[in-house]
Formats: C-alpha cells, structure tokens, sequence
C-alpha cells in the first residue's frame, strides 16, 4: 500500500478524524467572506466601506495564513529538535549535552511563543472587525481605529467560536493543549497536500 493510498484510507476511516481542525478554519474564513456592510449605507460611502472589507478581509486571511506558517514552524521545530537531541545524546559530554539541550529548549519556546502570538494577532483583528463584540469593546476599539484616522465599518457583525482558529476546548495558557493541536493541524496539513 502506497503512502498516498493509506492516508486515503484513513481519511476513508472519518472525515472528523483528519480535518476536524481544518474544517474549523475554513468555517472561520467562509463566516469571515459572509460579512457584508449594512443595507442603509449608500452611495459613495459603500463604495469605499466595500473596498475597505475587502482590505480587511484579505488581511484576516493573511494573519490566519501567517498562523498556519506559525504552526507548521512549529512542528518542524519541535521534530528537529527531538531528531538532533535524540542523535547527540550518545556523541556528547553531559555538560555538551545539557548547554545542546538548553539551547534546542530556547527555541523551542521562541517558536511556541511565535504560535501563540500569531493565534492571538488572528483572533484579535478578526474579532474586532468583522466579529459580535460586547458595545463597549467595539466602541472602544472603533476609538481607537478612529484617532489612527481608520476607516470604521459598519458591518453585519458574525458570532465566531471562542477561540475562532482552534477548537474552543483549547485553553492558550495550557502550552501542552496548544503543542497538541498545532501537531494535528500540521498532521492535516500534509493529509491534505498529500491528496
């Protein structure tokens, strides 16, 4: 059996079990393409609120592209590193080793941090432009958007899932929950290439 024809089988196997997380993201972006400006605005004042969401909404797929980047660095990280520590651990001296092993730790987490940093900067500018946001939050954040002299949409504003690119189980303080799915998303990632 092919390696190709395996991974068919196993998406054969459930949908669910391959693409869950993948699934979540393309619901995401599809509410993200749903968005529309409000009926009562006309004129030249739609016009230049339509070209101002089609901005934004290209961006919010930027900033979930740079999160999937995020992951897959991530991964490729944590797998090089597990590699190169698992193959020096015979070839080094202990303190060698220990200073390998701190060093590899470092960037571990450097790139864990990028993650997470990239999964908050999506959740954020999605959330505040096209998202159900308490009246004091967007009220807030249309302010600010304001003095920086922004354009402020008046958009039919979409409920999203709590954490909008992960499934809402996930908590982004628990770094193993975090690690985990970063893991199958990448795992779907190459199912999907791989098709």
């Amino acid at each position: 059996m092919t390696k190709k024809e395996l991974i068919q089988s196993k998406t054969q196997e459930g949908k669910e079990k391959t693409t869950l997380n993948l699934d979540l993201i393309e619901k995401i972006l599809a509410m993200i393409d749903s968005v529309g400006i409000k009926s009562e605005i006309n004129g030249k004042e739609r016009i230049k609120q339509e070209a101002e969401l089609l901005e934004r909404k290209k961006q919010a797929r930027d900033f979930v592209e740079d999160a999937l980047c995020a992951v897959k660095n991530y991964v490729e990280i944590v797998s090089r590193i597990a590699y190169l520590v698992d193959r020096q651990k015979f070839y080094l001296e202990e303190d060698e080793f220990r200073r390998l092993h701190a060093e590899m730790d470092s960037r571990r987490r450097i790139a864990h941090e990028n993650l997470i940093s990239s999964l908050n900067i999506a959740n954020r500018y999605i959330l505040q432009n096209f998202g159900a946001i308490s009246d004091e939050y967007l009220e807030e954040w249309q302010g600010a958007e304001s003095k920086r002299k922004k354009i402020i949409l008046d958009v039919a504003r979409v409920h999203f899932p709590i954490n909008l690119l992960c499934p809402d189980s996930i908590n982004f303080n628990n770094r193993y929950a975090v690690a985990k799915w970063a893991a199958d998303i990448a795992d779907e990632l190459r199912i999907r290439d791989l098709k």
